[in-house]
């Protein structure tokens, strides 16, 4: 009896569907680890200070253009948590982990905003 060809040995040996338990287990892993880095990540930024112009002079240009926003994200979640990660592990720390920290709910509804009068208008002109 002849042996099958070595290319359909392999296709029968490793079929379709482990081909797919394998590809399910690697996107499984990637988003596990994402979502550690990004836990990580975020606990980080929820401890950062929320601003440092306490220590800045009166006349301090940054004090006069500073807004009561909160601060934007220099850094995203995701690259902040690579970073704490890896310099843990060079520190010899070992494994960090994170936790969600959810943003506060805010104390009153955001305002109204004006309806655009073009958009309004526009639509307005369409209908008729």
């Amino acid at each position: 009896m002849r042996a099958l060809p070595l290319s359909l040995d392999l296709f029968f040996r490793f079929s379709f569907s482990s081909y797919l338990t394998i590809l399910t287990t690697v996107v499984l892993a990637i988003a596990v680890a994402t979502l550690w880095v990004v836990s990580v990540g975020g606990e980080v930024d929820a401890n950062l200070p929320v601003s440092s112009l306490e220590a800045l002079p009166q006349t301090h240009i940054a004090r006069r253009t500073a807004t009561k926003r909160s601060r934007p994200r220099m850094l995203s979640c995701f690259a902040r948590g690579i970073l704490t990660i890896v310099a843990a592990l060079i520190r010899g720390e070992g494994l960090l982990l994170g936790r969600f920290v959810p943003e506060p709910w805010p104390s009153t509804p955001p305002a109204c905003r004006k309806k655009n009068t073009k958009l309004a208008a526009h639509a307005s002109q369409e209908a008729a």
